[in-house]
């Protein structure tokens, strides 16, 4: 029977997936500008404004949105694909996390301040949908995308030691005198944690395990004359037109 791979919804250098890469590049300079500019008009440090998650994710966002339109999907290493849905994965972490935990009620309101509303909001809408209708080339290993917890954990961890050291708190739930202590920290981490696990799940699943770049699959029924241990069958990207990617035996 032929193999028949899920075919992407946009093409990964179309029209409509580039104007979407662009508009990310374009909402994640314009927020940064933004902010930037108002920090170094109130002579402020840009310190802390770089070690927020939301910034890094978002700035990562734009980097692999860039990234995205500058090379086509053929010419990009093949470790790209884990890094594009590891920062998918984070900027969604970011959105998800201030729209339930840290400012509830703020989804879409058109009074959220606009760098706010374009890094919590707006670009991680745009990562999710791309990732979603032009998913990677390469084949995504589940088991591998519990990688993408290390850099969220390992961010908490140093910014709950940064702050002791400097009393400087970026986020409330890692605050023990915000939270009610420590416990109450153990509690709200607990729930963000929850939500990036449910996130790692979604990203996975939306990147289809056969969008690989051709691939050898044994096949269990031997062509006449061939024996079955020899017998592989070329497993393609489909083209455009829709055809087949190869064919073999199920």
């Amino acid at each position: 029977m032929g193999i028949r791979l899920r075919r992407p919804l946009l093409r990964d250098h179309g029209v409509a997936s580039q104007l979407l890469r662009l508009a990310i590049v374009g909402m994640v300079v314009a927020a940064e500008a933004r902010r930037v500019g108002v920090l170094l008009d109130l002579g402020a440090s840009l310190v802390v404004h770089f070690s927020y998650f939301t910034t890094q994710a978002s700035v990562l966002s734009g980097v692999v949105a860039i990234w995205l339109v500058a090379q086509p999907a053929t010419h990009r290493p093949a470790w790209f694909d884990w890094l594009r849905a590891a920062v998918t994965t984070w900027i969604l972490l970011a959105g998800v996390t201030y729209v339930t935990v840290l400012e509830p009620g703020s989804f879409l309101n058109p009074a959220e301040p606009f760098q706010s509303l374009v890094q919590h909001q707006l670009v991680p809408l745009a990562m999710l949908v791309d990732w979603a209708l032009t998913p990677g080339r390469t084949r995504t290993r589940r088991r591998r995308a519990w990688t993408w917890l290390i850099y969220p954990a390992a961010y908490a961890i140093v910014a709950v030691i940064v702050a002791q050291q400097i009393g400087a708190w970026l986020y409330p739930f890692l605050n023990p005198v915000a939270a009610d202590g420590w416990l109450g920290v153990a509690v709200q981490t607990t729930g963000v944690l929850g939500i990036l696990m449910a996130l790692v799940v979604l990203v996975a699943i939306l990147a289809p395990p056969g969008s690989g770049p051709a691939r050898r699959l044994r096949t269990r029924d031997a062509r006449p004359g061939t024996p079955p241990e020899d017998q592989v069958v070329e497993d393609r990207q489909p083209a455009e037109s829709g055809a087949h990617a190869g064919s073999g035996s199920a």
